[in-house]
């Protein structure tokens, strides 16, 4: 089995899903910008291929793995409070040019090392015809489970910023114990994928928690949860509770207006 060949296909496909999912709650359940978002990661992933493919550019495929590591939970973090540069307004709608822009931009990271993996991968596996097919077959098994392991974790067990924090333990673990077949990486590479497991769990939530402290400054943030398709958050000012969904006003109470209509005969 290509044990890379797998992990690409779990951590492209699981952060495609993941950013994709962030960005239809930033751009308020506006599923438009799933096809931007879905030109915008074919473009980027044409662009990294290409540049793993050159012949002056040969880092290793662990290398690259590190970098979408880090990359993953920054890129989301950078997403969810990207509404902060295009409005100071909580549920004020985002242009479609300018979200357009901030998706084609903010997926550019995480789609360009996915992109240049594929061709490192490739190199390891031999480089020949052999190697490629093999590639795309254990590629393709890896995207189905990390796409399953997204859609059945995210909104249910954990946050989506607590899975970013899972698969990044993930790549960890599997590259430390892939650099040498010795009894210490093993184990450093099970204490990996625990204390991300911990992360995920315990830090994911906290996490959010301040996010959206800052991104809906000064409104108290009562709670923050996700769903298996958006995420919700409660504030709380001036004796009001607002419920936000995908970062448009779902409703509140109490209702002034609405309870001035109802006095009105």
């Amino acid at each position: 089995m290509n044990r890379k060949a797998v992990l690409l296909g779990i951590f492209a496909t699981g952060g495609q899903v993941l950013l994709l999912r962030e960005l239809v709650a930033v751009l308020h359940g506006d599923q438009l910008f799933i096809g931007v978002a879905l030109f915008a990661w074919l473009m980027w992933v044409a662009v990294g291929a290409a540049l793993g493919g050159r012949s002056g550019i040969r880092v290793r495929s662990a290398a690259w793995f590190v970098i979408g590591g880090v990359f993953l939970p920054v890129s989301l973090v950078g997403l969810r409070l990207s509404s902060l540069l295009l409005t100071d307004i909580p549920g004020e709608a985002i242009p479609f040019t300018t979200g357009t822009l901030a998706t084609v931009i903010l997926l550019a990271p995480l789609a360009v090392v996915s992109g240049a993996l594929f061709p490192a991968i490739v190199r390891d596996s031999g480089g020949d015809n052999d190697g490629i097919v093999r590639t795309y077959l254990f590629e393709g098994l890896g995207a189905f489970a990390g796409g399953a392991a997204v859609s059945m974790l995210v909104g249910v067990h954990l946050s989506a910023l607590g899975m970013t924090l899972l698969l990044m333990a993930l790549v960890f673990a599997v590259v430390l114990a892939g650099a040498r077949r010795r009894p210490e990486y093993v184990l450093g590479a099970v204490s990996l994928l625990i204390i991300g497991g911990m992360a995920s769990v315990f830090v994911g939530p906290t996490l959010d928690q301040r996010l959206e402290e800052i991104r809906y400054d000064p409104y108290a943030v009562v709670s923050v949860f996700d769903t298996p398709y958006s995420r919700q958050t409660i504030l709380s000012r001036d004796g009001a509770t607002i419920l936000m969904t995908d970062n448009a006003v779902e409703g509140e109470l109490p209702n002034r207006e609405a309870a001035e209509y109802a006095l009105i005969p």
